[in-house]
């Protein structure tokens, strides 16, 4: 089938990256990493949709997470079995293979509207010797369709609430600037989407889509920042593809 090639075209330089078995803790992957993200209506995602037990990118996260010995975040495009609804989700897998977390992006940016549901909530997860992880899909940190108050800042108050100690995001962040080069515009704007948990302890690690599907730019960026300082600890550039690898203290 085409979309399965297309996802193992899409798996294989990943699969062939230099990271060892307990290299890191947490290995990240934007939203819908394998599938692309830029589908126009229902029967256009309809191929590309997967099972939250057993779907392509989920049983890469559980192979990986075993051979890497860590965790793995990645999105992927979901149907429920059960209610057969469409969700654009991540799963959260353990080291040991076992899922975690199967979160569906609360926050639907219009592209997702036209195949996708919005779903529960915003959620956190304990992990030992980490303690509240939360997760967060791209449109997730915005104002909810754009139409709530800039100060409402769901995302970051729900988080605030919850103490969380390192947020997680996948991300397929479109770019708005592509004649500007400029890396510390859309981290900055991120950051500011946070601002209820500056000054808290918590790291938060956005990875972001680079290059282009079609007509459409993603605009990279890719970072890692603590907010209690705030600091920039580590980035990628607009247009770079690769594995940043960062070593991170929680506070």
């Amino acid at each position: 089938m085409q979309c399965v090639r297309r996802i193992q075209t899409h798996i294989q330089p990943i699969q062939t990256h230099s990271l060892k078995p307990g290299q890191v803790q947490f290995l990240i992957l934007p939203e819908m990493a394998f599938s692309g993200y830029a589908f126009r209506s229902k029967e256009h995602i309809e191929p590309f949709l997967e099972d939250a037990e057993t779907g392509l990118t989920v049983t890469w996260a559980r192979e990986t997470a075993i051979r890497l010995q860590c965790h793995v975040v990645v999105g992927y495009p979901r149907r429920d079995k059960e209610s057969e609804t469409n969700f654009n989700s991540c799963c959260v897998v353990d080291a040991k293979g076992t899922l975690l977390l199967t979160y569906d992006k609360h926050f639907l940016y219009e592209t997702d509207e036209t195949w996708a549901k919005e779903g529960a909530g915003f959620t956190t997860i304990e992990i030992p010797e980490i303690g509240k992880v939360g997760f967060g899909i791209c449109m997730d940190i915005n104002p909810y369709k754009f139409t709530a108050p800039w100060e409402a800042f769901e995302f970051a108050n729900y988080h605030v609430a919850a103490n969380t100690r390192l947020l997680l995001m996948p991300m397929a962040w479109l770019d708005s600037e592509t004649r500007s080069n400029n890396v510390y515009n859309l981290p900055n704007y991120w950051a500011s989407r946070l601002t209820p948990l500056i000054g808290k302890p918590c790291v938060v690690v956005t990875c972001n889509r680079t290059g282009g599907e079609g007509s459409v730019q993603y605009a990279g960026c890719s970072c890692v920042v603590s907010l209690q300082k705030p600091v920039l600890i580590s980035q990628l550039n607009k247009k770079q593809e690769n594995v940043l690898v960062t070593e991170v203290e929680l506070p």
